[in-house]
């Protein structure tokens, strides 16, 4: 599996050293060992692991500018923080995930992948939001496939200071997402910047706001990154609590 992570990561021009490769094959078959134990994924093919969770989460790598912090909320499995921590240690991040066992898996990986610029919390991320060591602190804010646009988005702005961006890892209907998330865009003082088109076949689109009928009908899997602006501060009722965010958007 070691040639085989390697080769994949090569599709996207990612030059992986010993250590991250030996890194990534020890993430794989830790992940499906305590799979058997917690539900951690769906997907348990090693090669497919490899391409929908690894290349997955390191696609906008680029995007983060040096020596900056992010905020993982919904991490999971820990994807994509610690693929990103593995290709990216001057990165700090912030790892959230509302479920202990899965939260408890995550310290354990960066334990065992000696991965320590980082500090993993059990919280939601709405309370934790709320909270003045963190509302407004962060460059970044990450998600995949966390919730729905206008609901990750409410989620996501009271992490990032004015200036920062919201990554959104997004399939094929995000224009659709898009469209129905005008009116919380708005409210949370934010600003669509770009949005970036990858294809899971070592393909690599960019623009995607413009180019999105270039993409191969036989490709493995889309993917788009839609990059928000926060633009000003965000009201101090935001992100609402109780599960709101959620059950009533703000679009």
């Amino acid at each position: 599996m070691k040639e085989f992570i390697n080769n994949e990561f090569l599709k996207y021009d990612i030059q992986l050293n010993k250590e991250q490769i030996e890194k990534f094959d020890l993430y794989l078959n830790y992940l499906l060992e305590e799979n058997e134990k917690i539900n951690l994924t769906a997907i348990t093919d090693k090669k497919e692991i490899v391409i929908k969770h690894f290349i997955d989460s390191v696609l906008p790598y680029k995007l983060f500018k040096e020596n900056t912090t992010i905020v993982d909320i919904g991490a999971g499995a820990g994807f994509p923080s610690v693929p990103l921590m593995i290709i990216r240690p001057d990165l700090k991040f912030l790892i959230l995930d509302s479920v202990n066992k899965k939260v408890e898996f995550i310290k354990r990986v960066c334990e065992k992948l000696n991965l320590v610029n980082c500090e993993i919390l059990h919280s939601r991320c709405e309370d934790l939001a709320k909270n003045p060591k963190y509302r407004e602190k962060y460059d970044y804010c990450i998600a995949r496939g966390v919730a729905n646009l206008s609901s990750l988005l409410e989620y996501c702005a009271g992490f990032v200071k004015i200036g920062g961006q919201i990554i959104a890892y997004k399939s094929r209907n995000y224009q659709n997402e898009i469209d129905g998330s005008k009116n919380t865009i708005k409210i949370l003082n934010l600003k669509l910047n770009d949005a970036k088109q990858y294809v899971l076949d070592g393909s690599v689109f960019e623009n995607s706001l413009e180019k999105s009928e270039n993409v191969p009908n036989d490709s493995i899997m889309e993917r788009y990154m839609l990059i928000f602006d926060k633009c000003d501060k965000l009201l101090d009722k935001y992100p609402r609590l109780q599960n709101k965010v959620r059950t009533n958007p703000l679009n």
